[in-house]
């Protein structure tokens, strides 16, 4: 690349790229610029689920319809016009997937922002104008009307510049993977626009920004990103293509490194996060690695497309992915280790060199654990298929240790997959000499903050790695459990005393009678938490002893938030404020555990003896982050306006989530995420693993459960209250309408409904583009406070998901009919009925109990609250049922 794109007034090619990357587009503008090749992957946005109800087809007839407007196939083209961050944007999303990119973070006005904190937007600043839509391999797929529904079709390039072509011709196009192709959409709608275009070459995320729900905590990071598939090379993520440009398009991230221009690397205010190993999104998910050899017809290097996607499930449930490992290669034999290599010929010792070679993993998307979880997948059907995968590889034909003898295609032909380029030029061998049968697993869950506790514990009981095979994985997550109980003890005995903490790091003792429950519960969400922290700060102090070693290899328990931080806003504000005031001594005790643990780690180091080193000041530090040391660490997961250390920045390879698991599923409570390491069996079968999965997700599941059971006086207090409404001789609608413009005809059909039982109904109605705006959750939040009865005697109904609203849900136990999985409400022609595009309704009681259906009415507002009041009566007489 260096040559392709370096400054004819130059000789030094570093010099050239610094230039390029210091004057951004304009000056790459002017060289050679054109095409990467990479495999095509038949993904689009996964966090923006577009309506697949029928197939998309090409656009045959593109006409404007004289109305600033286009219709594609006599159908209008939906698209919105926005300023965001001073780019003019232009949006080929339905209603409801502009909303979920745009909302929460809008620019200047928008309602959730901390006093002084300046106004921010869903994108980065920059100076491209901006182009967003899915991508779908050689086309994107764009939403149009036709009659009561949103159906997608697909653009070529040529199609796209001409709906956009009242942008200028240089555009940032933010589409999933849309840069990834030899001559590719790219590339070739640069050469229809006659500028430049900037795409990703990977998946686009979008992560929420909204508030917590204790208001004292916002993501600092740009809020549009891509994630690299690369663990060990820089992030290839971001691509500028020239019109009629030759040679490779310039890769923005890497053609500049680090180590020239001494700063995070971005082009226009993008940039890109790695990744890690398995990409896998928020909730729970499994991982198989299985050490079937891996090759590709062309020569391709396994290493150099490491977490590249070789095939995926029809229903996008699982993948198949690139893992690699080393092993030696021995004549034309491959083996698992350098014994087995040269244990029947010592003089084969000299012939024997270390080769990395690819290895199959697949990987699952999220896995539904709990009963009312919505659009995520049947953890038994996806252990089904890869028990039926595994066994398949006792037919790889050769000898143990032999080359490629069959292709992926043809080893997998039975199941239906969708294969990659890359994957059509795979070739499979079988297992090395000396490999163990069974596979390797990981497995990804999501906790409630207070089931934190027995999670940890249940994990702890089933760690693989211990000393007995030269690993401390299993004592450092027993040692962050017990330093966890330690701070928790110092936790409640400070509750008994007006909140004056222990001396030093000691833990007294007192009187758990005394404590009230709800400070147990907190003590738990300590102790858990703490655990986490613990494990991960003990992994990197471990990594220096066993260089060779991934840190994850001293890691039973690791936090998949992006931050740590992004976990502690979601604790109590009880817990957070004992953590921010006992941070000296818990950082003392972490020192104090780990030393107790390895009394002669300086020395185990490689150090001289009798050197003896403060442990907080040791850098664990990877990557771009610089110096990280244990103290700033774990200052990190105290203290909300500490320097932000990412996990990344102490891992490498660690696939992180942009927060907490909240909504995605309709979960009731966030869910902190957390990849479960050493969990069972070094290789076990697939059945073991399912077994293994199992467990773990009842001790999640039980603990969820916990936390959204209301508690029984709770419960009766809301179902005194709820009950108190009488029924009136004549209803009289009282319909509270928070929206944009006058509330619309169905608002007024059902509040007439909700009348007959007594019942004020209060409408969140669609905000500007279709979803809900911050200024709408505000308006909520100001109404429940004015009037808190309406808590417990009103029904809502909001027409979009929203994680603020979702919260307010909660925190006030509101009963309320929410939208799920759908982009936009669509009225029936008979206008009888209320849809949502492509999903359901939902209707949560003040018990957190649930009730689903596919649309709402007058009838169905009437069911809802005949089922509330059953609810209440059920628990009047002592009966609660099941929440969820």
């Amino acid at each position: 690349m260096a040559e392709r794109v370096a400054d004819p007034a130059t000789s030094d090619p570093r010099r050239a790229r610094r230039a390029l990357l210091a004057v951004g587009f304009e000056a790459a503008r002017e060289h050679g610029i054109g095409r990467l090749t990479r495999p095509l992957l038949m993904q689009t946005l996964p966090q923006l689920p577009a309506d697949r109800g029928e197939p998309a087809a090409p656009v045959q007839d593109l006409v404007d319809d004289g109305e600033g407007g286009f219709l594609a196939d006599g159908d209008p083209l939906i698209m919105h016009r926005d300023v965001a961050s001073g780019r003019p944007v232009r949006a080929l999303l339905s209603p409801g997937e502009w909303d979920r990119v745009s909302r929460g973070v809008r620019d200047p006005g928008q309602a959730d922002r901390r006093p002084g904190e300046p106004a921010r937007s869903w994108l980065p600043a920059g100076g491209l104008p901006v182009v967003v839509v899915h991508g779908e391999g050689e086309f994107v797929r764009a939403p149009v009307r036709r009659g009561q529904r949103n159906v997608d079709v697909l653009l070529t390039a040529e199609q796209l510049a001409v709906v956009t072509a009242d942008l200028p011709p240089d555009v940032a196009l933010l589409a999933c993977r849309i840069g990834e192709l030899d001559e590719g959409f790219a590339q070739r709608h640069a050469s229809a626009r006659g500028g430049t275009v900037l795409a990703p070459r990977d998946d686009l995320y979008v992560p929420t920004t909204a508030a917590s729900s204790s208001g004292d905590q916002r993501r600092a990071d740009p809020q549009l990103i891509t994630r690299a598939d690369n663990d060990f090379e820089s992030a290839r993520s971001w691509v500028l293509f020239v019109g009629d440009g030759v040679g490779g398009g310039w890769d923005t991230m890497n053609d500049v490194t680090l180590e020239e221009v001494g700063r995070d690397i971005e082009f226009d205010g993008f940039h890109s996060v790695d990744s890690g190993e398995d990409g896998m999104r928020l909730g729970g998910g499994v991982e198989e690695e299985e050490t079937v050899l891996l090759f590709f017809s062309d020569g391709t290097d396994p290493g150099s497309v490491r977490g590249e996607t070789l095939a995926l499930a029809p229903d996008g449930s699982f993948r198949v992915v690139v893992e690699t490992k080393e092993f030696y290669e021995s004549g034309e034999s491959y083996y698992r280790t350098e014994d087995d290599a040269t244990e029947d010929d010592d003089n084969e010792a000299d012939r024997v060199s270390p080769v990395t070679l690819g290895l199959i993993e697949r990987v699952s998307d999220v896995l539904r654990v709990h009963p009312h979880e919505t659009g995520r997948f049947d953890p038994d059907r996806v252990f089904a298929a890869f028990e039926r995968m595994a066994g398949l590889a006792d037919r790889i034909p050769g000898e143990p240790g032999a080359g490629p003898t069959i292709t992926l295609t043809d080893l997998y032909r039975s199941e239906g997959l969708v294969f990659t380029e890359l994957g059509e030029k795979a070739l499979i061998g079988p297992r090395p000499i000396g490999d163990d049968s069974g596979n390797h697993f990981h497995f990804t869950f999501g906790s409630v903050p207070s089931g934190l506790r027995e999670f940890v514990r249940y994990a702890a009981d089933n760690v693989w790695r211990d000393q007995s095979v030269g690993y401390y994985t299993k004592d450092h997550l027993d040692d962050g459990r017990a330093l966890g109980e330690r701070a928790a003890a110092r936790f409640l005995a400070a509750s008994l005393q007006q909140g004056q903490l222990p001396p030093g790091t000691t833990t007294p003792s007192f009187d758990i009678r005394q404590v009230p429950t709800d400070h147990r519960v907190e003590a738990g969400i300590i102790a858990g938490y703490l655990a986490l922290v613990y494990d991960t700060a003990a992994g990197g102090l471990q990594a220096p002893i066993r260089p060779e070693l991934l840190i994850k290899a001293h890691v039973a328990l690791l936090s998949r938030q992006d931050a740590f931080q992004d976990s502690l806003v979601e604790l109590p504000d009880r817990v957070r404020s004992y953590l921010l005031a006992d941070a000296p001594a818990i950082r003392a005790l972490v020192q104090e555990t780990f030393r107790a643990r390895i009394p002669d780690y300086e020395q185990q180091r490689g150090g001289a003896p009798g050197i003896r080193v403060d442990l907080g000041g040791i850098d664990i530090g990877r990557g771009a982050a610089g110096r990280v040391t244990i103290d700033e660490f774990v200052t990190s997961a105290l203290d909300p306006t500490a320097r932000r250390i990412r996990q990344t920045d102490v891992m490498v390879g660690l696939g992180t989530v942009p927060g907490p698991d909240f909504g995605g599923g309709m979960l009731l409570v966030p869910h902190l995420v957390v990849e479960v390491r050493s969990h069972g069996e070094r290789h076990m079968s697939t059945a073991a693993a399912r077994r293994h999965y199992a467990g773990i997700a009842d001790v999640v599941r039980q603990q969820y459960q916990q936390a959204i059971t209301v508690a029984p006086d709770v419960q009766r207090r809301d179902s005194d209250l709820w009950l108190s409404v009488p029924v009136p001789m004549q209803a009289q609608p009282d319909l509270r309408w928070i929206g944009y413009g006058d509330a619309p005809w169905w608002a007024g059909d059902l509040a007439e409904a909700a009348a007959q039982y007594g019942r004020t109904l209060v409408v969140l109605g669609p905000g500007p583009v279709g979803g809900l705006s911050p200024d709408q959750v505000t308006v909520l939040t100001e109404l429940l406070s004015a009037d808190p009865a309406l808590a417990r005697t009103a029904l809502f109904l909001t027409a979009a998901f929203d994680p603020a609203v979702h919260r307010l849900r909660g925190r006030h136990r509101l009963t309320m009919i929410v939208p799920v999985l759908g982009n936009g409400l669509v009225p029936t022609a008979d206008g009888t009925e209320l849809m949502v595009d492509g999903g359901f309704w939902r209707a949560i009681a003040f018990d957190n109990s649930v009730s689903d259906s596919y649309s709402v009415s007058p009838y169905r507002i009437q069911e809802v609250l005949v089922w509330a009041n059953a609810t209440a009566l059920q628990i009047r007489d002592g009966q609660p049922p099941a929440a969820g």
